[in-house]
């Protein structure tokens, strides 16, 4: 990972210097990308009003705005997961060498800057090659060739991938979880997985702590404040994300392919996620995605606004 990000930023310090402010500056610069993607992704479904509207927000959204100037893999990772989406995205009407191509660099990233979300990209290829599957029967063998052996891996080898346990097993997420929760900003310390059943079950409240802490009893700072009104902010656009959902429903693959990388990604760090510090830089992978759903939502708002006549 140090030396990925050790390549990206060397010619920023080459052009500039020896400096804290240049690694800065590299991180700036990469983060437009994520707006750029942003409104390719949206382009499929939305007008350029609402594209670039989405973009927008994204881009200066408090806490991707506050992780563009930091050094450190966050939003380089957010880049590299949204070029996967947007290849994924290509590959809805054909697959051709470009994307392939596009989309193994971004693999190749991925396995460098964060292996376990190879994960993420086995479920958007999943979507794909199932969606696909319809028309070529083929692409299902392919899909069972690829995601099978690569699943079984992943299950046998947990500890390659996270440094904690074996095998895929409820000790070993409550390993990687436990081995993650440090400092003032733990939450849930008293919950354990002791089942399968554990898991699913406290899966969804572990969701609202990933996506929306710190909540107002856990603020204690100016800065915990700023988070805290960004996430409530993001709490109110998610109350948009189902107008966004049923807006989609003509574009069911390109829909299906959003949610498996949003929805895998959100459950999965959820429930390996116990500390609201390290989950506001883990989310902002996904809030582009929520946020443009969100958009989509509003996009045909209409408001009646009618003042008073004299």
């Amino acid at each position: 990972m140090r030396v990925v990000m050790a390549h990206l930023l060397a010619p920023f310090y080459v052009v500039l210097g020896h400096s804290s402010v240049a690694g800065r500056i590299g991180i700036a610069f990469v983060s437009l990308f994520v707006g750029y993607l942003v409104f390719e992704l949206a382009r499929h479904v939305a007008d350029y009003r609402t594209s670039v509207l989405a973009a927008s927000i994204v881009l200066f959204w408090p806490t991707i705005v506050y992780r563009s100037v930091v050094i450190q893999r966050e939003i380089v990772l957010v880049v590299v997961m949204l070029t996967f989406l947007w290849a994924a995205v290509q590959w809805l009407d054909s697959v051709t060498l470009r994307t392939v191509t596009i989309a193994l660099l971004a693999t190749a990233a991925t396995f460098a800057l964060r292996k376990e979300n190879l994960v993420l990209i086995v479920a958007m290829v999943g979507f794909v090659s199932l969606g696909k599957s319809r028309d070529k029967p083929y692409y299902l063998a392919g899909l069972t060739l690829f995601s099978v052996p690569f699943l079984a891996f992943f299950a046998l080898n947990f500890e390659t991938f996270t440094g904690h346990g074996s095998t895929l097993s409820p000790a070993a997420l409550e390993s990687f979880a436990y081995g993650r929760a440090h400092g003032d900003a733990v939450y849930l310390m008293g919950l354990h997985y002791d089942t399968w059943l554990d898991v699913i079950l406290y899966a969804p409240m572990k969701v609202l702590y990933f996506l929306y802490t710190p909540f107002p009893w856990h603020i204690q700072s100016i800065t915990e404040l700023f988070v805290g009104m960004s996430a409530l902010a993001l709490l109110a656009a998610t109350f948009f994300v189902r107008r966004g959902i049923a807006i989609l429903h003509d574009k069911p693959y390109y829909l299906g392919l959003l949610l498996s990388y949003f929805l895998t990604g959100v459950v999965t760090y959820s429930i390996i996620e116990m500390n609201y510090g390290a989950a506001v830089r883990r989310r902002i992978q996904f809030i582009p995605i929520l946020l443009l759903l969100a958009v989509v939502g509003l996009s045909n708002v209409e408001f009646d606004v009618r003042w008073p006549t004299q």
